[in-house]
């Protein structure tokens, strides 16, 4: 005689979930509002956890045409929808924006969580004044205005002879004398380059 069995309980697991999200919100909000040492991030963060995530993050986003953030906010977004025309349909128009309301600020907070893990506590380092010889009274304007004159004329020097390198390898592609002429512009990049890179 076959025993009967109880099914399981579809509640048993919400108090769980109800825990869960609401830890996601106050972590969330904790995040947002309690300030961090800025040594402490630069040292924990930005040189440590951050350091040994991005590589990771980067070799799979960059497998995808399109920001993997945003397919997935995306994602979250259209499932949120059909929860709740699929709540609405069941319960009606108040337990649909209840479920709305709660859902979206769950996603909200795990979004804002999954940011600052892998970019967002960037920007709470030490201010870049603060990590080099920064006197400002050193600092004129007519020294601006040259520094910005500098950074141009060598953008621009960079980008005429890159353009100059890329017309000699088609021309070399294409079967022309321009062995020359892409060793020369190469040679003139590659400095240029190094040159600006040594000025920073």
């Amino acid at each position: 005689m076959p025993v009967a069995t109880i099914p399981p309980d579809s509640k048993a697991g919400r108090p769980r979930v109800h825990a869960a999200s609401l830890a996601a919100i106050v972590l969330a909000l904790a995040a947002a509002l309690v300030p961090l040492p800025p040594d402490l991030v630069e040292r924990a963060y930005s040189h440590g956890l951050y350091g040994r995530l991005q590589p990771a993050v980067s070799s799979i986003s960059g497998l995808s045409p399109i920001a993997v953030l945003d397919a997935a906010a995306a994602v979250l977004l259209v499932a949120l929808i059909v929860a709740a025309v699929r709540r609405y349909r069941s319960s009606g128009l108040r337990t649909a924006a209840s479920l709305m309301l709660k859902t979206s600020l769950v996603t909200a907070a795990v979004i804002y969580l999954w940011f600052l893990l892998f970019w967002g506590f960037n920007y709470r380092r030490l201010p870049l004044e603060q990590k080099l010889a920064y006197d400002p009274s050193r600092i004129t304007r007519e020294q601006g205005l040259q520094l910005g004159r500098t950074a141009v004329d060598r953008a621009n020097t960079l980008v005429e002879d890159a353009r100059a390198l890329q017309r000699c390898l088609v021309d070399d592609i294409a079967g022309g004398p321009a062995a020359d002429r892409v060793s020369a512009a190469t040679v003139r990049f590659w400095r240029a380059a190094a040159t600006d890179k040594g000025h920073r």
